[in-house]
């Protein structure tokens, strides 16, 4: 009886493992089809973002208590037609982005034509088979906007509703890269940065990122460089995103790789390294702050812990101008609250 007792038991367990090796694998077969809560496609790109160019463009920032956002404006065209991207990073990383078009009407007019949404949700609760992962949705919205420039300042209206951006050279400028008070402002910009390059990656955050296995997909930047996801391993999945000379935004240049080693639960840790630039003069791109941020190691020691494929422990390791590195506690590192940048 005591042997039928433990077989029994052990039998149990492996049919659980069983089934949950085969709705892993059975993900790898859905997540090249179109799903809801993603947006692969058979015969389609995976990367679906219009570069804005390499020159002419403009990052300009918001933040408030709730969220930080981001508007990237390319230059315009001889036709008078620019790309325009807007971004929307909340306090608990929750991130939507917005891209299309704008038509200069006039001197102080533009007219925006929105034309895809990326939303990438928070879900630190969720098991990663049932997130939705970032999604992508076709919109079709046109605004007009009044816009006014006042030295670093831009102006954007629309009717009686009026948003004041600042240019983000500006803002790091006031940042001393010899202070570690300011080294969390720095760590938050960084992470805004890697957030809204995941959060075009279809599925990201889900268990529709087996669709990566076994291959290396990339992503090209806003501006320029690219970022390459390449995953391996199915009951315990190895994911490498590489960013090579990446930028999103205006002088923002990432390089390194971010890696994380999860089970099928999503329970793992992060480790690897990714090295940044940041413009600090609008009119001498030269002049700028770099750092680095640090996930931990492979076998993760000091490492930042996932749990549902979401930083749940550890400490992010940040360092500024090669002075030595601080630790960066991953609740307030994911604190997107970027408000003392305009203090």
């Amino acid at each position: 009886m005591i042997f039928n007792a433990k077989r029994s038991v052990l039998g149990s367990k492996l049919r659980t493992f069983i089934f949950a090796a085969l709705a892993h694998l059975l993900w790898v077969f859905t997540a090249a089809c179109d799903l809801p809560g993603g947006y692969a496609q058979l015969g389609k790109p995976l990367d679906t973002i219009v570069r804005v160019g390499p020159k002419g463009h403009s990052t300009w920032m918001r933040a408030d208590e709730s969220a930080a956002e981001m508007l990237l404006l390319g230059k315009i065209g001889e036709d008078d037609v620019g790309q325009i991207v807007l971004v929307r990073v909340e306090r608990n990383t929750e991130t939507t982005l917005t891209a299309g078009t704008y038509t200069k009407t006039d001197d102080n007019h533009i007219e925006v034509h929105y034309e895809s949404m990326f939303r990438y949700p928070f879900e630190p609760d969720v098991k990663p088979l049932n997130k939705r992962g970032a999604t992508l949705v076709e919109i079709d919205i046109t605004i007009d906007y009044t816009v006014e420039y006042q030295q670093d300042t831009l102006l954007l209206s629309e009717g009686r509703s009026q948003q004041e951006f600042t240019a983000i050279e500006a803002l790091l400028s006031q940042l001393d890269p010899a202070s570690e008070d300011d080294w969390l402002l720095y760590a938050r910009f960084f992470n805004f940065c890697i957030i809204t390059s995941q959060a075009r990656v279809p599925g990201f955050g889900s268990g529709r990122m087996m669709q990566f296995l076994g291959k290396k997909v990339t992503f090209k930047g806003m501006i320029s460089g690219e970022f390459v996801i390449e995953s391996s391993g199915i009951l315990e999945p190895v994911t490498h995103i590489e960013y090579k000379n990446f930028s999103d935004f205006s002088g923002v240049v990432l390089n390194g790789v971010q890696s994380n080693v999860v089970s099928m639960t999503g329970n793992g840790h992060m480790y690897d390294t990714v090295d940044f630039v940041f413009p600090t003069d609008r009119e001498n791109p030269s002049v700028t702050v770099t750092g680095a941020v640090d996930y931990g190691t492979r076998s993760g020691d000091e490492a930042v812990v996932l749990k549902n494929g979401t930083a749940a422990g550890g400490s992010y390791r940040v360092s500024i101008e090669g002075a030595p590195a601080i630790d960066i506690d991953y609740q307030r590192f994911n604190d997107m609250d970027l408000t003392s940048l305009f203090l």
